[in-house]
């Protein structure tokens, strides 16, 4: 499985793609020394058309990713969080 997520952190998005969420969100964390949360994130089967939609989201300007993110997430909580 290929993840396309969106992380935030102090009113910045970033957009990647990853085989492992939480791994991915431990190097952000531990690279960038900041509390960035994954905010949204997309499942797809092959990486083909995960690196599609990766350049897709990309190219959206930061008001489209925000639109999209509260769509789905409207309290913007860490969706990897452990309750």
């Amino acid at each position: 499985m290929f993840y396309v997520y969106i992380a935030y952190f102090n009113s910045k998005f970033s957009i990647g793609v990853t085989v492992d969420l939480y791994r991915r969100i431990k190097l952000l964390r531990y690279q960038k020394n900041k509390n960035y949360k994954i905010v949204h994130y997309e499942e797809y089967t092959n990486s083909k058309e995960a690196a599609q939609r990766e350049n897709e989201l990309q190219d959206f300007s930061t008001e489209l990713i925000a639109e999209l993110v509260l769509d789905n997430n409207p309290m913007m909580i860490d969706l990897l969080k452990k309750t």
